[in-house]
């Protein structure tokens, strides 16, 4: 029974992810529309759940893009996101373990840059095989700057305002954690 409700959680929870990507993508006016809504969820949900959960959510809801989305080859935002949710995760819980702002919008901005350099890099790969004709990259780059200063503003404030408004995320900001690099530096030693 434990199992079964986790699963239509999980169902639950990748579904109103897909719904709100849909719903930012195409109600929202142009530059707000950027906001990339896979990466503003990885992180919140890393802060609530704080496990690889949060991999197998994001893995799933991009293969359900994948299927929706007419301008990207099958496989590229798949490959890209899961990698870069693998590399934030290991980042999340080893190097920047401090939950603050900063951290919030530091793993944001080391999150999409791998994320569009793999992107970048396999649309690049398809250019030369032959299997995409051309790439607009100066309209790519107009795209990658405004989803980058959306999404890591928006995480950051998701970060500040958070441990502000719950209870059991102020934990997560005060000095006894404050931590970086994994190091606590307020312990007795």
């Amino acid at each position: 029974m434990k199992y079964l409700v986790k699963f239509i959680f999980a169902l639950l929870l990748i579904s109103s992810l897909v719904f709100l990507h849909f719903i930012i993508i195409y109600l929202l006016p142009t530059p707000f529309s950027f906001l990339n809504i896979f990466v503003v969820a990885t992180f919140l949900l890393f802060l609530i759940f704080e496990s690889g959960f949060v991999i197998w959510i994001i893995i799933f809801s991009l293969f359900i893009i994948e299927h929706y989305n007419p301008t990207a080859t099958f496989g590229i935002l798949m490959f890209s996101g899961s990698f870069s949710t693998l590399i934030s995760f290991w980042l999340y819980r080893f190097v920047f373990t401090n939950r603050s702002w900063y951290a919030g919008v530091t793993l944001t901005a080391i999150y999409l840059f791998i994320f569009r350099l793999l992107y970048c890099l396999i649309s690049l790969f398809l250019v030369k095989i032959g299997t995409i004709s051309s790439l607009n990259w100066s309209g790519l780059m107009i795209y990658f700057l405004w989803e980058f200063v959306f999404t890591c503003t928006t995480v950051g404030i998701i970060f500040f305002i958070l441990p502000k408004l719950l209870p059991k995320f102020r934990t997560f900001t005060s000095n006894k954690n404050m931590q970086m690099f994994g190091l606590n530096y307020y312990e007795k030693r």
